[in-house]
Parts: structure tokens; C-alpha cells; sequence
């Protein structure tokens, strides 16, 4: 799992096979020696917060529900009074406009439902209109609102997704470009706002 931290300019990586962190401003990678570290797991969905200077990771293989919450030298777990359901897979990204996490997505229950997660707790957002269901789309905040693309279906008759949904923090809209668009899955996705 990659993040990129703003504040610090650097690379952070969580490596599960062995539930170490890493980090790299530029020199290479040197590994944190941390604290509390959570538990050998892969899959989880993570993604910065610039505001709070968190890297935020929940879930992940084995059923975990657990959120977790990384400050530059510590992991913590974090004790939320409601929590989405245990998944692993899901797309996670972070919304600066309205300070937070957005998280999209399961493999265990090809699950379409929308969490919120604001540095206290989750809240799920019943919008109107729901993605299919996938796991491992690429999320991203595009100086406007949450951008997904792509991500696994499951098995027949789902298979690869080749579409783009947009979230404004109200309801999912799709946003799939005219012709053609390549069905990708468990790739990276991030905004270039230079180039807007």
C-alpha cells in the first residue's frame, strides 16, 4: 500500500509480509521503526489526509473492520463507534473539500455501498444511484469531486469494469467518456492539477 504525504514530501509504504512501514523523501526507502504496527494484512484500502496528516487504512484480507491510522512515526487503532462491515479491496480517496475519506467497494460481498469517514467515525451515505458492484478500482479527488475508474466485477457475468463515476459527496454519477475506455483493475489513479 502507497500513499504520498504532502506535508512531508515522501513516499509512505505499508509492506504486509512482515506489517512494516517504509518511507521515502527522495533518498530511498528507510524503514520506520514503529510502535504498534497492525497486523500482517494485505488488501486494505488506504489513502492520506493532508488536514489531519494521517495516513488512513481500513480493512483489508482475513475480515478486518479495523481502522487504522498512521502519523509519520506510529500506527493507531482506531476505536470508531460505527464501521463499515469487514472488506478487503475496496477504493479509498480523500476529499479536502468537505475533510474526508471516501471508500467505495469489497470483494467479499461485491458491496456498493458508500462510506464516509471523517477522523471520528463512518457514516454511510445511501445515495440514489450505486456503481455496479467491483474492488480494486483506482479512486482519486480531481480538485472537484471523487473520481473512480475501473475495478474487478467478480465472475461471470461481471468480469473487468471499463467505466468512470463521479461522487460529489452526494450521489455517484457516471461519467464514463465516449468511446473507448480501457477496463482496468488494481491499478493507481491520481489528479494532476497543474494540468487540471
Amino acid at each position: 500500500e502507497l500513499a504520498y504525504d504532502p506535508f512531508g514530501k515522501q513516499l509512505l509504504m505499508m509492506v504486509y509480509a512482515g506489517s512494516s512501514t517504509w518511507r521515502n523523501a527522495g533518498a530511498g526507502w528507510s524503514q520506520i521503526d514503529t510502535t504498534a504496527t497492525p497486523a500482517a494484512i494485505e488488501s486494505a484500502a488506504h489513502a492520506y489526509d493532508p488536514v489531519r496528516g494521517r495516513l488512513v487504512m481500513f480493512g483489508g484480507s482475513g475480515g478486518s473492520d479495523a481502522t487504522w491510522e498512521f502519523d509519520g512515526s506510529s500506527w493507531h487503532l482506531i476505536a470508531t463507534p460505527v464501521r463499515p462491515s469487514p472488506r478487503d479491496w475496496a477504493a479509498m480517496a480523500y476529499d479536502p473539500v468537505r475533510e474526508r475519506m471516501v471508500m467505495f467497494g469489497s470483494y467479499q460481498q461485491n458491496d456498493t455501498t458508500t462510506w464516509e469517514y471523517d477522523g471520528a467515525t463512518w457514516t454511510q451515505n445511501a445515495t440514489a444511484t450505486r456503481p455496479p458492484p467491483r474492488n480494486q478500482a483506482a479512486m482519486t479527488f480531481d480538485g472537484t469531486r471523487i473520481l473512480m475508474v475501473g475495478g474487478w466485477g467478480g465472475f461471470v457475468p461481471y468480469g473487468l469494469r471499463a467505466d468512470t463515476w463521479a461522487y460529489d459527496g452526494v450521489d455517484w454519477t457516471d461519467v464514463t467518456p465516449g468511446g473507448a475506455q480501457p477496463a482496468v483493475f488494481g491499478g493507481g489513479l491520481t489528479y494532476d492539477a497543474g494540468r487540471d
